[in-house]
This record gives C-alpha cells, sequence and structure tokens, in this order.
C-alpha cells in the first residue's frame, strides 16, 4: 500500500525556492489576509513555508501553532525560527492536538494536508481549537494529473473537501486562488 503521507527525508522540495511558482504563499497570505487573525494554527506546518511568513505579518504579540506529526519537520523548522518570532513547534497525532487548547486560534491554515489524511479527525480537530467564528484556510492539490505532487489517486476534488469539511461543521465562505495546481477555501466555524 502506497502511503498518502509526504516522506520527510524530501523535506528539500518544500524548501526549494522553485517551489513559490508552484504556490506563492506571500500572494495567498494577501488574499486571505482578512481571515487571519493574531492566533493562527498551522496544520501539517512541515518546515514552515506558511508558519513563518504568517508569524510576520501578524507581528509581534501573535501566536503561530507550528503542527506536524513529523519530529523531522519540526526540526527542520526549528533550523529555520528566531525563538522571539511567536512560533511554537507543537508535535501531533494526525487524530489530535492535546497542546492546543479548544477555542483558542482565530485562524487554522491546512495547506496540502487533507490528501493525507485517513478521514476527518484532524479537520475535527481544526474545528475544535477554531474560536466560534474562526476560519479555516484550506489548500490542496486540485484532482487533475500531474508529474510531480501526491499522485492522482489520493488527490482530492475540490467538491469533495468542501463535502468533508461540511460533514464537521464547517460553513464554505469562498474560495480562492491557490497557484494553477491548487485550490483555496475560506471555510468558517459558525458562531
Amino acid at each position: 500500500m502506497i502511503s498518502n503521507k509526504f516522506d520527510p527525508a524530501h523535506t528539500e522540495i518544500l524548501e526549494d525556492e522553485s517551489r513559490k511558482e508552484i504556490m506563492d504563499v506571500e500572494k495567498i497570505l494577501e488574499s486571505v489576509s482578512s481571515y487571519v487573525g493574531t492566533s493562527v494554527a498551522d496544520v501539517g506546518c512541515g518546515p514552515g513555508y506558511f508558519s513563518i511568513p504568517i508569524s510576520k505579518r501578524i507581528g509581534p504579540g501573535g501566536e503561530v501553532y507550528a503542527i506536524d506529526l513529523e519530529i523531522a519537520m519540526l526540526e527542520k523548522l526549528k533550523e529555520n525560527i528566531i525563538a522571539q518570532s511567536g512560533i511554537h513547534p507543537i508535535l501531533s497525532k494526525e487524530e489530535s492536538v492535546p497542546e492546543v487548547q479548544d477555542e483558542s486560534v482565530d485562524t487554522c491554515f491546512m495547506v496540502n494536508l487533507l490528501h493525507e489524511l485517513e478521514g476527518n479527525q484532524t479537520l475535527r480537530e481544526g474545528y475544535r481549537i477554531l474560536i466560534p467564528g474562526g476560519h479555516l484556510i484550506l489548500i490542496d492539490w486540485k484532482k487533475i494529473k500531474m508529474d510531480f505532487g501526491p499522485p492522482y489517486t489520493v488527490r482530492i476534488s475540490e467538491r469533495d473537501a468542501k463535502r468533508r469539511c461540511s460533514d464537521v461543521g464547517f460553513k464554505c465562505e469562498s474560495s480562492f486562488f491557490a497557484g494553477q495546481y491548487n485550490f483555496g477555501l475560506v471555510l468558517k466555524k459558525p458562531e
């Protein structure tokens, strides 16, 4: 059986400058800036491709919970950040993030993660940690055949992503351009 999980042995792919051609984090953050609060969870943070720019945008006093289930990813993240950055690396399990309290973050990011998940428990954890009225920013690979990225067979369509999020309780507010290979959704936890 092929694992849906990204192999942390290939972390350099996540930090390569050419990744901006595929997914420009600054453009994405600009397009969702009105949904980003001062307390943010980046679930599946990897080496910090989103966590670090988010921390810079929300500035002093803001907090970013950089969450990953791979210790190797968090170690690489720690190499990339400075202690004063407001980033808190957290080792998690797919089914739980016990270090983050209920209804404690304004915004939750899940980038290229949904296709790796076995079920909806990680989405439920995102829902649990968000404040009422908080937003989930979900980005994943489009369900198209390509020479890179995850196999077509594990990719999830935008429609199926919306359905899975709705099953957990999220309401889809809008979609946004996340690059030619990815879709982006803004989902809200009802107040």
